[in-house]
Order: C-alpha cells, then sequence, then structure tokens
C-alpha cells in the first residue's frame, strides 16, 4: 500500500469550479482517502492561499488518487502537515439494500476493516461521511448539491433514531 501521496493537498479541475482536499490515509485498493475543504474556486490558489485546518473540511471521500494524477484535471499542489485529527481513520457509513420504492432497513457503518449493521443512524453517526469510491462528476455533484455528510437529502436516504430538523 503505497503511503507516498498522503499529506500532499490536492487540486481537482471540476467542469464547473475548483476544490482542494488532502490525502489522509491510502486504503489499497479502495483508493485514497482525501477530506475535501470547503469552498469553491473560479482560478486556482496560490500557494500561500493554500492554508486550511481541520475547521476547513467538507466532507471526506475515498478516491483513487494514485490513477487519478494521470489525469490533467488532478493535481498535488502542496503539503500539508496532518493534525492528529487529521491522521485519525474515518468512520464512513453505507445504506442496506432495499427493493425499488422501499427505503432501506439500516446502515453499515464502515470502520476500516470492521463493518457492522445497524438499524438506524445516532446523531454521531449522521457526521460520517458515506461509503463509496468517488469519481470526478461525483465530487461535483457534492458540492452543487451542498451533500455534506449530515445534510438533509443524504440523511433522509436510511432510518434515524434522531430527528434531524431538531440538531
Amino acid at each position: 500500500m503505497s503511503k507516498k501521496n498522503i499529506g500532499k493537498i490536492v487540486e481537482l479541475e471540476l467542469p464547473s469550479f475548483i476544490v482542494y482536499g488532502v490525502c489522509t490515509h491510502s486504503d489499497g485498493p479502495k483508493g485514497e482517502i482525501i477530506k475535501l475543504f470547503k469552498g469553491t474556486y473560479q482560478k486556482r490558489l496560490s500557494s500561500q492561499e493554500l492554508k486550511f485546518d481541520d475547521q476547513d473540511y467538507f466532507t471526506t471521500i475515498r478516491f483513487p488518487l494514485r490513477y487519478a494524477l494521470k489525469e490533467p484535471e488532478v493535481h498535488i499542489v502542496g503539503k500539508a502537515e496532518l493534525s492528529d485529527a487529521g491522521k485519525k481513520r474515518p468512520i464512513f457509513r453505507s445504506l442496506g439494500l432495499a427493493r425499488a420504492g422501499e427505503m432501506p432497513k439500516g446502515w453499515w457503518i464502515i470502520d476500516g476493516d470492521k463493518e457492522h449493521w445497524v438499524s438506524a443512524l445516532t446523531s454521531e453517526m449522521a457526521s460520517y461521511p458515506d461509503d463509496g469510491l468517488y469519481n470526478l462528476l461525483a465530487i461535483q455533484e457534492l458540492y452543487e448539491r451542498d451533500l455534506y455528510p449530515d445534510s438533509l437529502e443524504l440523511l433522509s436516504r436510511g432510518p434515524l433514531a434522531f430527528d434531524p430538523t431538531r440538531v
């Protein structure tokens, strides 16, 4: 498992805007784990403008960075020192399967190589990012539709053990 991209700041030139993130983990065949920063940009940021901290994250994704670097839209533009929080491996969630027109009966919680089933998300689990391997268009959609982990649109796709409108 290559760790050469850990701590690298990634620039993604999407069709409508540019976004930035930092690679925090290499996850073998599942790609790299990238924490995407808040904000979209119409022009590339200078090296002096590439200052982000733990409060600046929009969401965390799995992304095939080592392969995507061959594409003209993906660039390594800097290096970041990961904080202790940034070094912590994120926990992901994934909806269970459902028949057409039905809501899934629960969620998978994915913590590294361990997975367990829950019938409903707690308010803490609501902040876990969705699992999956993202491509550039899916990343653009996250930003355009403001699909951060605990957005109502994402949470309404499965059962919850709390009322998200009261949090």
